[in-house]
């Protein structure tokens, strides 16, 4: 009957202990590494495929900037299938290391058009998953389950766009973004930390007990947001190229569904709808290209708002108590638990600490012939400071490095293969502030997320693009 009374007292509290129940959107966001084409915060780098880029024409610079298509060969589709393969380690203080590895497989399929056959005016399309990352299960018993059992997250988007040519030299282009978010999370709950959050120190002891230990899975949280996007290209100036894009915020309302068992000792759970917004940051890139003999150098530079998602606003939707045991469903009946109405619309703001981030690099294409070469390599900062990293918000610095080979097949196909390493340092941690003491209002409240860190990210894709009659 204790863990019965310590089960429903900590249900009643859910409006009152914010941060351990809505600690749900740590698990969701974990960046493992919506940066376009750098893998800081959520963020693919290579979101259109490896040879797109920021100053890039036609099909291959329209992920970025909606100015391409209009600089590109007219009425041409691109496909481009990547693989991406990721190994992370994990390494909590006074805790075993814990090692994960994955694959997964990200298509891209961009069009441009020319507008009635004119050459000052096209069209462009496009659709891909700038962040991809499938559901994955991990371990019961893990020591970081308090931060993530299992879970995913997909975000698609559909791009259209127009460019116009004004005048020879100059290209401008405008687009609309829509995007659609599905996402899922399992995680376990330490119930005597919400109680020592509730009534301070003297509860202390109860963290860590197994008897308190519960489970939250939240699930199928989706939502769709809308988007824009303008750009202009300058190539008036000879063997020069300058590009400079800016992509807007992109709000997305998702819902989903909540259940949370606060102790998996006792038949009790809180089902709830679960309602919030997402705001996907803005974005700006910027490239200027030279071009020397047979091969073009071109220096990349972007910019992230990654502090949109510091914080996040999302509130409990007809939560109701239920049990499968038939006494328990009676005495929460009996006692008016069964519906709590009291819990509805209340809000709870989730942190995470995240702030702007930066990339640049240098990028080389060298003409030989029917066949390119690509070497590229690219630096992100991370979007997580350290006082915010833990094995459910992990995102570190990175180096991006990139080779590609293209063929040109008779005078309508181009095929590309490309491989790249995106190099991370190991971390080690000492002044994470997520920790189950940690003060709720500023800081997430999780088990410690101090220790070491290790993750490597590679990638191979094929490209493919056809110019049509």
């Amino acid at each position: 009957m204790v863990q019965a009374g310590v089960s429903l007292f900590i249900a009643q509290k859910v409006s009152t202990v914010e941060a351990p129940f809505f600690s749900v959107l740590m698990a969701l966001w974990s960046a493992e590494g919506w940066a376009r084409g750098t893998p800081s915060g959520w963020g693919l780098p290579m979101v259109g495929g490896a040879f797109s880029g920021a100053g890039e024409a036609g099909v291959q610079g329209l992920v970025y900037n909606p100015a391409a298509p209009v600089d590109g060969d007219g009425f041409t589709v691109m496909v481009d299938l990547g693989t991406f393969v990721t190994a992370y380690s994990a390494k909590l203080a006074s805790e075993q290391a814990e090692v994960a590895s994955g694959s997964v497989i990200v298509p891209f399929i961009a069009l441009s058009v020319p507008v009635f056959s004119r050459p000052d005016f096209a069209l462009g399309f496009s659709l891909g998953s700038p962040i991809s990352r499938p559901d994955s299960s991990g371990d019961e018993d893990s020591a970081q389950r308090f931060h993530r059992i299992s879970g995913g997250i997909e975000v698609f988007e559909f791009e259209s766009m127009i460019a116009a040519k004004p005048i020879e030299g100059f290209s401008f282009g405008v687009g609309f973004v829509t995007s659609r978010v599905l996402a899922n999370s399992y995680f376990a709950l330490d119930s005597g930390a919400v109680l020592t959050q509730l009534f301070g120190s003297q509860t202390e002891p109860l963290i860590g007990l197994k008897m308190f230990e519960g489970r939250v899975d939240v699930s199928e949280l989706n939502g769709w947001g809308f988007g824009g996007t303008v750009g202009a290209r300058v190539t008036a100036v000879p063997d020069w190229v300058f590009a400079l894009d800016y992509r807007s915020r992109v709000r997305v309302n998702l819902a989903g569904d909540l259940s949370l068992r606060p102790s998996t000792s006792f038949d009790l759970r809180l089902e709830s709808g679960l309602e919030g917004v997402m705001v996907l940051p803005a974005q700006a890139h910027g490239a200027v290209s030279h071009k020397l003999g047979r091969v073009w150098l071109s220096l990349e530079g972007g910019w992230t708002e990654w502090s949109t998602l510091s914080q996040s606003s999302f509130e409990l939707v007809s939560p109701r108590l239920g049990a499968e045991d038939r006494a328990m469903s009676r005495i929460l009946k009996k006692i008016g638990l069964e519906y709590l109405p009291d819990l509805g619309n209340q809000a709870a703001d989730q942190y995470t600490g995240m702030e702007d981030a930066h990339d640049f690099g240098l990028r080389a294409d060298i003409e030989l012939s029917d066949w390119s070469v690509m070497l590229r390599s690219h630096y992100a900062s991370s979007a997580v400071p350290e006082a915010w990293v833990h094995p459910g918000n992990i995102d570190f610095s990175s180096v991006d490095n990139r080779v590609g080979l293209r063929k040109q097949l008779g005078s309508r196909v181009n095929l590309g293969a490309s491989l790249a390493w995106v190099w991370f340092p190991d971390y080690k941690i000492t002044k994470s502030k997520a920790s189950f003491l940690a003060d709720p209002e500023t800081a997430p409240v999780a088990p410690s997320g101090n220790g070491e860190y290790a993750i490597t990210l590679w990638y191979a894709g094929l490209n493919l693009v056809v110019d049509l009659p």
